[in-house]
């Protein structure tokens, strides 16, 4: 546990690619926990209520059916903005006589995804006037406003981006909804690619 804390949990202080991390038993104790740098006393079912029962259980689903490190990414609705959380199993890269993929332990990333964040989207695509608003339109949002929705596990809506249109506002339509989708598409594989890359060196 102590190799688990100095690698995955103080790295959650000021690590750009995810600020809380738990790693669960095969029985579903959580063996620890870390958000921010500190040591939490809670379980990841109550860091993640919305999306770790789920997650846990299409992984250990994969699992037996030989499933080769499976990763499961999802994004989920928070206060102030949304959260992208990443699970896969702890377990061997190559066989291991009797080993149980049952009994295998589950190690969880995520990331909160608030303003900080979307104006580094905003820079790095050069979408003047970017943002992220939890379920509904922003109450600002007008005819000239432009959204994409993004998804949660469950396939409902958990936040909008939206951005200023440009006339002709479809041609602005057109540039950004792809970038806005190639930012997302490389955070996901980033952080999944991220918690493979944890489980293989454990």
């Amino acid at each position: 546990q102590e190799w688990m804390e100095e690698t995955w949990g103080v790295t959650t202080r000021d690590y750009p690619l995810y600020d809380t991390v738990a790693v669960v038993d095969f029985g579903g104790k959580t063996i620890m926990a870390w958000r921010k740098g500190d040591a939490l006393s809670v379980t990841a079912e109550q860091l993640f209520p919305l999306t770790f029962k789920d997650m846990a259980f299409r992984l250990r689903h994969q699992m037996a059916n030989g499933t080769k490190t499976p990763v499961i990414t999802e994004f989920t609705a928070s206060p102030g903005g949304m959260i992208v959380v990443s699970a896969a199993p702890i377990a061997p890269t190559t066989t291991v006589e009797g080993f149980d993929p049952g009994r295998v332990a589950i190690l969880v990333f995520s990331k909160f995804i608030g303003d900080e964040a979307i104006a580094n989207l905003a820079h790095t695509f050069s979408i003047d006037g970017l943002a992220l608003t939890a379920t509904g339109m922003p109450s600002h949002a007008t005819a000239d406003t432009l959204s994409a929705p993004v998804r949660g596990f469950d396939g409902k809506i958990v936040a909008h981006l939206t951005w200023p249109s440009k006339a002709p506002g479809w041609q602005s339509l057109k540039r950004v909804a792809p970038l806005l989708v190639s930012a997302f598409l490389v955070l996901f594989l980033f952080l999944a690619a991220l918690t493979a890359f944890a489980v293989i060196s454990f």
